[in-house]
This record gives structure tokens, C-alpha cells and sequence, in this order.
């Protein structure tokens, strides 16, 4: 819903939108679409909802109910590996 809004009337200033002053660039606004890992996991004990973050490489998936935040990208030339969602079950596939 704050999503849309602000798409819909052009207005970034609600705190989803910020960026983390540990982040560099040119860019105004980013938020949820513009985080760092390591700040998400600082910043969040355990999220309400699921996130799935991609964009900051890890060594392997990994479910952490304990916070919510699940970082999927291992890179496929590391390993074959891949996250999985059917409903609300998440499955993290690897590929031998």
C-alpha cells in the first residue's frame, strides 16, 4: 500500500524509501530496494514479514526463522543453488 501511493502520486519521503548512509551513489531515494545486507541484519532483529534479498553475494543459503531475511544470492558459478517458495513454505534446493 505505501508502495503504490507513492508511486501513484510521486512522493518518496516516507522511511522505507531511505537510503543507509553506509550506502554510496548518486541516488535520492532506494529504501527497501536499495539496502545493504549488512545493515538489513543489523538494523532487524526479525522481521514481521519474509524478505528475500539478492544482490549481495553469500556463501549458501540459509533459512533463519529467527529473522526473517533470507539472502539468495550464492551466484550459480559458486553453486547450484536456489530458494524455493510454494505457499508460504520456503525450501532451499542445491543442485549436486
Amino acid at each position: 500500500m505505501i508502495f503504490r501511493e507513492a508511486i501513484k502520486h510521486e512522493f518518496f519521503r516516507h522511511p522505507i524509501f531511505n537510503i543507509s548512509l553506509n550506502r554510496s551513489g548518486t541516488d535520492r531515494f532506494g529504501g527497501i530496494f536499495w539496502e545493504d545486507l549488512d545493515d538489513l541484519m543489523a538494523s532487524c532483529p526479525k522481521s514481521q514479514l519474509r524478505q528475500v534479498v539478492g544482490h549481495t553475494p553469500v556463501e549458501e543459503i540459509v533459512l533463519d526463522n529467527g529473522r526473517n531475511i533470507i539472502p539468495v544470492d550464492v551466484g550459480l558459478h559458486k553453486k547450484l543453488q536456489y530458494l524455493q517458495i510454494c505457499g508460504s513454505t520456503p525450501e532451499v534446493i542445491t543442485i549436486h
